[in-house]
């Protein structure tokens, strides 16, 4: 019997559409989005005229008189409520699309993070899968110097503690790996497939300080669906006032009425009608609900400005706090990377001397856990450094 073990090659911008494609949470999203805008759209039909048509039959008893009418009306509402109305209409849809855009942009930061945790959780288990194979040749080699007599007894149970440590460390990062996978194929909706994962592109470039405060505060989701919030706010307040505005109501019908129903064109000119009605409509008192409603309106105003220049403010923090994350990281990742070569030269020249018979065990031993914490360092120094600039692009609104 032969298994055929298949083996999927996953980008991150593969993993990102596939979540885009195949997540619930997504989903969800678009369905909340796509909702809202529908019942905010039923504001538009308020711009359109009303058609109806009308058809009647009654017989009066005893006498059995019998009576047919056939209506056709065409009626508008001809206010600057109903214009206003429909033009918040806009602002709302257009609030919900930049709501949705936002919390799918912070969904797509969290499958990158997953992304690069599983990414990181992988390279961390060859780290320690190396680390255990030169525990054991260590520990195989030290046992042979002990049987030989060139070893003392110290340094043999050294090398096994060691190396039950060694395979401990092997077994956690093997555990995490799995974990951080399983979250992975949950969410890509991915089977039991081998899964290979791409280490991002680090081609970045990123604009200075300034240039990106600037696209934050213009293109950032949350700054432009609260834009639209206010737009439609004050909307909804003119709508208000606009109640105090004449109304102006037209209608227009065209039917037949008649003892009998018309079967020919004579009959039904015979007895046909037109009408044409307008009517003026001017609210005086409404018991203070105008009034309430209009002042009720302009605080909700003024707390929505209020909040799109704390949330203003928040973005600069956020932005500050990450750009130096930035700068950080990107020192750390080439601090991290140098002490992995300097690490690595000490370790074999170690090496050398503990094959020389100039260096102890526990020599051998530091300048090995030495190497292993210098690559784990790099490892999440390059984890941090690749995340530290999709919070950036996070908040530029960037992640699509």
């Amino acid at each position: 019997m032969v298994l055929i073990f298949l083996s999927l090659t996953l980008t991150l911008e593969d993993a990102i559409d596939r979540m885009l494609k195949v997540s619930e949470t997504s989903k969800i999203l678009l369905y909340k989005m796509k909702t809202e805008q529908k019942i905010n759209s039923y504001n538009y039909s308020n711009l359109l005229p009303s058609l109806e048509f009308n058809y009647s039959y009654s017989k009066i008893f005893p006498s059995k008189r019998e009576s047919y009418s056939v209506n056709f009306s065409n009626s508008e509402n001809l206010s600057l409520w109903n214009f206003l109305e429909g033009v918040e209409t806009y602002f709302l849809n257009n609030e919900s699309e930049f709501n949705y855009y936002n919390s799918l942009n912070e969904i797509i930061y969290n499958t990158i993070t997953l992304y690069l945790n599983c990414y990181t959780a992988r390279k961390m288990l060859d780290v320690r899968s190396k680390a255990l194979e030169r525990s054991n040749n260590y520990k195989s080699k030290i046992e042979e110097m002990f049987k030989l007599g060139l070893s003392s007894k110290a340094d043999l149970l050294k090398a096994e503690v060691s190396n039950l440590q060694a395979q401990l460390e092997f077994i956690k990062a093997e555990k995490n790996m799995k974990e951080f996978f399983a979250q992975l194929r949950s969410l890509l909706d991915l089977k039991d497939e081998e899964i290979e994962l791409v280490l991002p592109s680090l081609d970045f470039t990123l604009d200075s300080f300034d240039i990106l405060k600037e696209k934050i505060l213009r293109e950032n989701y949350e700054i432009i669906s609260i834009k639209n919030k206010i737009a439609s706010l004050r909307l909804k307040l003119a709508e208000n006032i606009s109640q105090y505005i004449p109304s102006f109501y037209l209608k227009g019908s065209y039917g037949y009425s008649g003892a009998k129903f018309p079967e020919t064109k004579e009959e039904w000119d015979a007895d046909d009608s037109y009408s044409i009605n307008f009517s003026l409509s001017m609210p005086l008192f409404s018991g203070f609900k105008r009034v309430n409603n209009t002042i009720v309106q302009k605080m909700q105003l003024d707390m929505e400005i209020l909040n799109l220049k704390k949330k203003e403010k928040d973005l600069v923090i956020e932005l500050e706090n990450a750009f130096n994350s930035y700068i950080e990281s990107k020192k750390l990742l080439e601090i991290a990377e140098k002490n992995v070569q300097v690490s690595n030269e000490s370790m074999e020249a170690t090496k050398l001397r503990f094959e020389m018979g100039e260096a102890s065990v526990i020599e051998l031993l530091s300048s090995e856990e030495d190497l292993l914490n210098a690559q784990f360092n790099l490892e999440n120094a390059l984890k941090d450094y690749i995340l530290s600039i999709y919070k950036i692009k996070k908040l530029e609104g960037r992640m699509m």
